[in-house]
């Protein structure tokens, strides 16, 4: 269960788009809600042409106003019944970031950007470098253009994409957490990838080989899911789906979309080695173009 949930903020409307999702799930959890803002200080160049004096009152104006900004969102979240608190860290951003996810922390709530498209890399340097190196869940919000902050978004349905891995596991459980919290529907999704054979008119034989593999792993993909939503218990409102693709990131994509869901869990795995999270190619372009929230559930692998 969540009981800290921590949101970083840097002053922008772009980075508060995330604070309304971190504010109903900390208020729905009965979590306390950490603000999060990394004070950066002035470049030290400046120092090497104003008086050192001057350069300390601009310094010191600076954080006055950061404390102000701050103080005053956190003082808006309580209002509406949240118990928040305000953090100021200091140094690199997403170092102090890293850092602070790694204690008392629960869950991590960030905004981050995108050019749109399965190919263009949209995470932010900030959202990349901590989304690779924390292994605490991490629900991104990617701002939509001339969108407004909702008040209180609510999550009505949720999938799941599933491959049977411990990472997955991982996110299935995450998922299952926040569905408990919004009494929403959860999908967990099996995508079947198509042999590229299957449809060549060329080599008949081949082709129905590859129909016939193609109908066991649908069966077998249907079991799986079957298991799970048994697993999950009668008390969580689960549908399956089987899809087939020769893009699995594509099938997700559009999964979203038929189904009209408002966010998709993956599982990421860590490998010990690198001393960081990789992306599986499938979630990283899931994650680069999803319309909607993605929350990332880590394992180590």
């Amino acid at each position: 269960m969540y009981r800290n949930v921590l949101i970083p903020v840097d002053g922008s409307t772009f980075s508060e788009h995330a604070v309304p999702y971190a504010g109903a799930i900390a208020r729905r959890a009965q979590a306390r809600l950490h603000v999060v803002l990394v004070h950066t200080p002035l470049a030290s160049h400046s120092a090497a042409i104003v008086p050192t004096r001057v350069f300390d009152e601009w310094e010191d104006e600076y954080r006055e106003k950061e404390a102000h900004y701050l103080d005053a969102l956190v003082q808006g979240l309580c209002k509406q019944g949240i118990d928040a608190v305000a953090e100021t860290l200091d140094g690199d951003v997403a170092d102090r970031l890293i850092q602070r996810a790694k204690s008392e922390a629960d869950l991590l709530v960030m905004a981050t950007h995108g050019r749109g498209g399965l190919e263009q890399a949209w995470l932010g340097s900030v959202a990349d470098a901590v989304v690779h190196h924390v292994r605490l869940p991490v629900l991104l919000v990617r701002p939509q253009e001339d969108a407004n902050l909702p008040e209180d978004p609510v999550f009505e349905h949720l999938l799941v994409a599933t491959d049977g891995s411990q990472a997955a596991d991982a996110a299935t459980d995450q998922a299952v957490q926040i569905a408990g919290l919004f009494d929403a529907r959860l999908t967990l999704l099996r995508v079947v990838s198509v042999p590229a054979g299957l449809s060549s008119p060329y080599l008949p034989h081949a082709a129905r080989m590859d129909r016939e593999t193609t109908e066991r792993r649908q069966e077998e993909a249907q079991r799986f899911l079957d298991e799970k939503a048994a697993q999950l218990g009668s008390d969580a409102r689960v549908q399956t789906r089987v899809a087939l693709a020769y893009h699995p990131a594509r099938a997700i994509l559009e999964s979203i979309a038929e189904l009209e869901c408002d966010l998709i869990v993956l599982g990421t795995h860590r490998r010990a080695r690198l001393a960081r999270i990789v992306l599986g190619s499938v979630a990283d372009k899931v994650v680069r173009a999803s319309p909607v929230p993605v929350l990332i559930g880590h394992t180590d692998g």
